[in-house]
């Protein structure tokens, strides 16, 4: 469900590529051993190659100054989509993990499973 989920995401957010590279990067996750470093890393590397795409080609187009330069990057806007969505996904994995270690550590006892910290009344 996670996979179809982080697709659909994606699909909604940035279309057909982003759904597809968000899905197999959340199958990635979910299969591999460390897998999380999929969307983790990828995620950054889609940022900083936005970044430097943006550099090279601001610095060989020279754009007119305005509110117009923005229309000319769509590859870079779908890396963003992409950076976004996929950190979102592991934002997501992660909480889902922590929640189903957090109930296998307690037992299923409850929040009355955690020992209280011992509490020293004495000065030094």
């Amino acid at each position: 469900i996670g996979v179809v989920l982080a697709g659909l995401l994606g699909l909604a957010a940035a279309g057909p590529v982003a759904g597809g590279v968000v899905a197999v990067g959340m199958l990635a996750a979910l299969r591999m051993r460390r897998g999380r470093a999929v969307l983790t890393y990828g995620s950054a590397i889609l940022m900083l190659l936005t970044a430097v795409y943006i550099v090279i080609w601001e610095h060989f187009e020279r754009f007119l100054p305005g509110g117009g330069w923005p229309s000319h990057f769509q590859l870079p806007s779908e890396f963003v989509w992409i950076s976004a969505v996929m950190i979102s996904a592991d934002a997501c994995l992660e909480g889902v993990r922590q929640r189903r270690r957090n109930k296998r550590d307690e037992g299923g006892a409850g929040p009355a499973a955690v020992p209280e910290p011992e509490v020293s009344a004495g000065l030094g």
